[in-house]
């Protein structure tokens, strides 16, 4: 192995001031916004890391990555993960779980929905002591990311922000989705405009984070198209972290791995933002985890850290898939239905309305169609937890992931299966009625209960969500990793900041939050 350790510090040769140097670790949603924000003040070094391509926008960016409307998840720019998600292990093969292995990681390839959490669940953070993430405090940083084109700087919306968001108007929905609107409020749900409110069981327009028809906002057309050509950051694709690198308990650099040779990169501070797999990985193989796993690799522990990898969360959903009766002009997410299971989270329950290419599902899609209607009834704040466990010192071995969906000891199994039913009534009703013709779940498998929990077990898909497994906590909590400033516990200079931080899944999808992490992380990164 080479390895080669530069300069923690180093002089500029103008200002003759000293800069500080900071490794962020992924080049996605989160890094991608600490990058920036951070190497917006001149006294700042920036080194970001990247396992995947970089792109320019433009001509250079492959044609899959300029699809604003069919997510990516299959494919070059995907990490190629793959999850058991209903136990026992072995009730359903291994299903991929697709994550972005690309400069601005999941944003690069998602569906652009710009969803945010509500204040129930930042208020349900703070009530386990964690105030720092308040509603009142997070409100001012959504904004803070946003341009909202419809309803400019208000109360709730930013105007100023790096992340363009707009929703369809009706003539750019398809005729299946003004059906279900129609169903919708048939069936008594009210229609907000804007679904950044806190109406309760409302049906709108799906606000999507997009610029022009061209490319999805993510934050390597965003954030980091600000950034380039500042002196002060360093972007560094394919590059894949290995570890973090110690002195004792202070994190002073990362050692990577660029095409097989190694090096060791030195730092005054160290960001994980890999996301709810990488995050967790990186911190294993860097001697913070569970006792177990330090053990079973061989890793001299820095901190045993139990929660490391745990608390794995993400939102179930069952795909509802019809034909459209009609050829369809408009692909993407467009229109969602928010509504309540009955529980303590208002909106709790959701439905997505897209029409979207098969080949951007993540599942075998025998339809006999290239495009279908899809319907997407998620469960917007399951109880099931999961966990992941590193079982290679190779960081190229991705971690056992059991995303544990359904669990029976959980009100989980009713929830989906209140939504999937809600979904066969709206695809019931007139006007939607006449507008697909409906595949599958199958009017046999909605005719028995059990058929039906069968179905959801055998197809239950993962939101792309994942969160929760470097998770929030005070001191003396034996599952928490990181304060509610995101430094780790038991270490000086090493921060996670990405959707493994958060101790509950917000609801609903969770791209804006992680955003909205990386802006609260580059904002306390400053201050220090």
């Amino acid at each position: 192995m080479m390895t080669r350790r530069t300069q923690r510090r180093r002089a500029d040769g103008v200002a003759g001031v000293t800069l500080r140097t900071t490794v962020v670790v992924g080049g996605g949603s989160s890094g991608g916004v600490i990058a920036s924000r951070l190497s917006e003040d001149p006294r700042e070094r920036v080194v970001l890391f990247e396992a995947g391509p970089d792109y320019r926008p433009g001509e250079a960016m492959p044609p899959s990555l300029r699809d604003v409307y069919n997510p990516q998840l299959r494919g070059e720019h995907d990490w190629g993960f793959e999850a058991h998600f209903v136990e026992p292990a072995g009730a359903r093969n291994l299903v991929p779980y697709p994550r972005g292995r690309v400069m601005g990681g999941s944003s690069t390839i998602n569906g652009s929905l710009a969803q945010r959490g509500t204040p129930e669940d930042f208020d349900a953070w703070a009530r386990d002591g964690h105030h720092e993430w308040s509603w009142d405090r997070v409100l001012p940083f959504y904004k803070r990311l946003e341009t909202d084109l419809d309803f400019g700087e208000s109360e709730l919306h930013g105007g100023a922000g790096p992340i363009p968001i707009a929703r369809k108007p009706r003539e750019e929905w398809t005729s299946d989705q003004r059906a279900m609107v129609e169903a919708c409020v048939g069936l008594g749900y009210g229609f907000a405009p804007d679904l950044a409110g806190f109406e309760q069981g409302v049906v709108g327009p799906t606000p999507r984070n997009q610029v022009g028809e061209e490319y999805r906002a993510g934050t390597l057309v965003t954030y980091l198209k600000q950034a380039r050509g500042r002196d002060n950051l360093e972007l560094h694709p394919d590059t894949l972290v290995v570890r973090v690198v110690f002195d004792g308990e202070v994190a002073v650099g990362v050692e990577v791995d660029r095409s097989g040779s190694r090096e060791v990169v030195a730092a005054d501070r160290v960001v994980l933002a890999g996301g709810a797999i990488c995050s967790p990985q990186i911190l294993t193989l860097s001697g913070i985890g569970p006792r177990e796993a330090l053990d079973r690799l061989g890793i001299a522990p820095i901190v045993v850290a139990p929660g490391v990898g745990r608390n794995l969360r993400d939102q179930v959903f069952a795909p509802v898939l019809a034909l459209p009766t009609k050829e369809e002009e408009y692909f993407g997410f467009r229109l969602m239905l928010k509504c309540n299971s009955g529980g303590e989270f208002p909106n709790d329950q959701l439905i997505a309305c897209s029409y979207i290419a098969a080949a951007s599902m993540n599942w075998d899609f025998d339809g006999g169609a290239t495009a279908a209607v899809m319907l997407c009834p998620m469960v917007g704040k399951p109880e099931s937890v999961g966990w992941l466990d590193v079982t290679s010192k190779d960081p190229r071995v991705q971690p056992e992931m059991h995303m544990n969906f359904l669990d029976g000891s959980t009100g989980d199994m009713e929830r989906l299966e209140q939504v999937v039913r809600l979904c066969r009534q709206l695809t019931d009703t007139s006007p939607l009625a006449e507008e697909v013709t409906v595949l599958s779940p199958s009017a046999t498998v909605m005719t028995s209960d059990e058929a039906l929990r069968e179905w959801l077990r055998q197809n239950a898909a993962t939101g792309y969500h994942g969160a929760g497994t470097c998770r929030i906590g005070v001191e003396g909590d034996e599952g928490a990793v990181v304060d509610q400033r995101l430094a780790v516990h038991g270490t000086r200079g090493l921060y996670v900041a990405d959707a493994s931080i958060m101790p509950h899944i917000t609801t609903g999808f969770t791209n804006l939050s992680c955003i909205m992490i990386g802006e609260r992380m580059a904002a306390w990164l400053r201050d220090r």
